[in-house]
């Protein structure tokens, strides 16, 4: 399943504080807590899986010196639901038909 959605990635990318160390950046980098490779190359930019960061967070991530768990807890904070919720929504929506609906809004 992949899911393209480049307006949401500019909203992450757009300037603001980092999620993780709350620095303020003029742009941010977009870090899916469902990582392509781990999906067989398919994109999931949807908000569950999503996390605005600044470089240095965001190369802490690829480079495991900040937790998976905990960037899900943020995740789930900002949506306001649980940890298991953002992943029922990721998991879902990759169980979902095998097409590939493009947002351009």
């Amino acid at each position: 399943m992949r899911v393209f959605n480049e307006k949401l990635l500019d909203e992450f990318r757009a300037r603001g504080r980092c999620e993780i160390c709350n620095a303020w950046r003029n742009r941010r980098f977009p870090h899916h807590w469902y990582a392509r490779g781990m999906a067989n190359g398919s994109r999931l930019d949807i908000r569950e899986n999503v996390i605005g960061l600044c470089l240095a967070c965001h190369e802490k991530c690829h480079n495991c010196k900040i937790d998976r768990a905990y960037t899900l807890e943020i995740i789930a904070q900002r949506e306001r639901k649980t940890p298991q919720e953002c992943k029922e929504v990721i998991w879902n929506t990759l169980a979902r038909k095998k097409e590939t609906p493009r947002v351009h809004d």
